[in-house]
């Protein structure tokens, strides 16, 4: 069976709009520790996994078994900016840990990729319309 956990609680961390290490802080954790989480290195002992599932009141069988869409954590009355608030927070942690002379070229890979995503979608959206 396929563990979800480190995916899930990525998601999950990040919809709260929450840092690594501010998730760490609420289950007394280090930062490292929710980093080995999400990726999948390590796993929390099932008292810390009883703690995250009542925090993201969320069951155990879920956070482990069942991957979590966006659809799940994203209710309906959330705005378009509360959207890219936490997107821009995901992106935000990631740019952290690229080297500085990297980030020119992640910058620019990612407004062509933004910009490859903006035509895909007007594309499709103009072949539905016809």
């Amino acid at each position: 069976m396929i563990n979800y956990f480190g995916e899930n609680l990525r998601k999950l961390r990040i919809f709260k709009g929450l840092s690594a290490q501010e998730l760490g802080k609420e289950l007394g954790v280090a930062q490292s520790t929710v980093s080995n989480w999400e990726s999948g290195r390590k796993e929390p002992n099932f008292e810390v996994l009883q703690k995250i599932s009542v925090y993201f009141s969320v069951s155990t069988d879920r956070l482990l078994n069942h991957k979590i869409s966006d659809s799940d954590v994203i209710p309906d009355d959330t705005t378009k900016k509360e959207i890219i608030a936490r997107l821009a927070q995901e992106l935000y942690e990631k740019y952290e840990n690229i080297p500085d002379k990297d980030k020119p070229l992640v910058e620019n890979e990612l407004i062509e990729y933004a910009d490859y995503l903006q035509h895909k979608f007007e594309t499709r959206n103009n072949i539905r319309k016809k």
